[in-house]
């Protein structure tokens, strides 16, 4: 004979929240796959006409002709981030300085950078050879440059995004297994015991075993040890003054509770139909 539990409460807004968290966690985790992509691709092209940042997405094209200066800085004085990236090998996006004013970054480091201006704007980059490039700049030449390779913050970044997704998508796959699980609960009486089943757990209470079962409703709520204590899922163990022994618990509510005492162990479970399944419970034991 098998005894569905006693319908669960909405578990609604917990896929709301489950929701959230994913599109909370993406964003940063987006914005920190775009710096890595483009901390990989970083790179300088010269052509006949424009000056081409290569970083994420599209590229940066400067009209060489707008040009009107180029110019070498040992170092940046209070170099400041407004919005961007400032980590060790990759200093992207609008900065200030007292040289420069505000200036877009696509630099690799934070000396020896190539600032180019034009009436409207200011870039600094940084290529390996940055007075070559710049005789390159002003003289018309074409041709790619490598940025200064210094700390690559590719491993560091890729193995936090990596920890990221791994913590967030494990936490979100726990929860939804947890959610899920009220929809396979199931008692059975058998004849040769009590059966509980739920998800992946059996376990399998014999008659002989059995010495107590009852309903209750102890004081205040049991406090878990290990397992879920969600709304509509109460699943592990726990323990609850009031309640003899060690006690597990798998059901749908706390309150009313079916408590089945076999050994050492209650169980406690929530069997939509309590007062029929201690019925039929007690014509076994």
């Amino acid at each position: 004979m098998t005894f569905h539990p006693a319908n669960p409460r909405s578990a609604r807004w917990l896929w709301i929240l489950v929701a959230l968290v994913v599109l909370i966690t993406l964003v940063p985790v987006s914005l920190m796959a775009r710096t890595l992509v483009g901390a990989s691709n970083l790179r300088y092209e010269l052509t006949q006409s424009d000056l081409v940042i290569h970083f994420t997405g599209a590229p940066t094209q400067i009209d060489r002709s707008a040009i009107i200066e180029v110019q070498v800085y040992d170092d940046l004085t209070d170099a400041r981030r407004l919005m961007g990236t400032a980590m060790p090998g990759l200093y992207e996006g609008r900065w200030t300085s007292k040289e420069t004013g505000r200036i877009t970054l696509f630099a690799s480091a934070t000396d020896r950078m190539v600032v180019v201006k034009t009436a409207e704007r200011a870039w600094g980059i940084t290529p390996a050879d940055p007075a070559a490039f710049a005789d390159a700049l002003k003289s018309g030449q074409t041709g790619r440059w490598e940025p200064v390779r210094g700390q690559r913050p590719t491993l560091l970044m890729g193995a936090f995004v990596l920890f990221i997704l791994l913590t967030v998508g494990g936490a979100s796959a726990i929860l939804i297994y947890y959610m899920r699980l009220p929809g396979t609960i199931r008692y059975h009486l058998t004849d040769d015991g009590v059966i509980i089943e739920g998800g992946r757990l059996r376990v399998v209470l014999p008659y002989r075993e059995i010495t107590r079962a009852e309903v209750v409703s102890p004081r205040g709520y049991p406090w878990r040890t290990f397992g879920a204590h969600l709304p509509g899922l109460v699943w592990g163990r726990f323990s609850w003054k009031g309640l003899p022994g060690r006690l597990r618990i798998y059901a749908t509510q706390v309150k009313p509770l079916v408590a089945v005492t076999a050994g050492a162990v209650t169980y406690g479970i929530s069997p939509a139909e309590r007062d029929r399944f201690l019925a039929e419970l007690q014509k076994h034991i």
